[in-house]
């Protein structure tokens, strides 16, 4: 499965051993489709409503601070009114700042979640391999209409079922025959699509009626 191209779902990157292990060993997740038709349809409305949205996380980090203000003023004034030593009036001041900060921290996360998440979908691919477990969640939860994917063996077995692997098989021969005067493959090249094509001659065996062998039952 390493390195097997796929064809129609114009992977950008080669597939290493390392990565598939982490999706078969549930630690990373891998996309296997991803609707690019529906996806550049409504690109533009995504668009606009992500930025609406972070107009609206700013709105709503502006009332978050007021009210930490306002709960933060009012016990200062709880203190000074229960007696309070000037020490205990200088640690809520000198930790204002830090809870202001830690309100703008949240707020933060969740512009920068959302933008990554959009910006990663824009350009997610079959057989991209997302090892982020929050990103992916929140790429699912977005835009899960757009594209599947999964962990472990059973993602594996999605990205072969939407394999065309007859078709494979046949441009795995055009580029190791070369012909039309194309240019030979190099040695190297040679063989590791040697390698592809006999990887893909084992997905593809059929029995006498034309079946294939790989081909998990409905």
């Amino acid at each position: 499965m390493a390195g097997l191209p796929t064809h129609g779902h114009a992977p950008k990157e080669e597939l290493k051993a390392k990565q598939l292990e982490k999706v078969i060993y549930f630690a990373a997740h891998m996309v296997t489709f991803v609707d690019v038709d529906k996806r550049h349809a409504d690109l533009g409305d995504l668009r606009v409503a992500l930025a609406e949205e972070q107009v609206e996380i700013g709105e709503r980090e502006v009332k978050a601070l007021e009210n930490k203000l306002k709960e933060i003023e009012a016990r200062a004034v709880k203190l000074e009114a229960d007696g309070a030593k000037e020490s205990e009036l200088r640690a809520l001041q000198r930790g204002t700042e830090k809870e202001l900060d830690g309100v703008r921290s949240r707020f933060a996360e969740e512009r920068d979640l959302a933008k990554q998440a959009f910006d990663t979908f824009e350009g997610l691919h079959s057989r991209q391999i997302i090892e982020d477990e929050v990103l992916y969640r929140e790429m699912e939860f977005r835009y899960g209409e757009y594209f599947e994917g999964g962990m472990g063996a059973d993602a594996i077995l999605q990205l072969i079922d939407r394999m065309d692997l007859d078709e494979e098989e046949r441009m795995m021969r055009e580029m190791i025959d070369a012909k039309d005067g194309r240019k030979p493959l190099s040695a190297q090249r040679h063989a590791k699509f040697l390698k592809r094509l006999a990887i893909v001659q084992s997905f593809n065996r059929r029995d006498d009626q034309g079946r294939r062998l790989n081909d998990r039952a409905p």
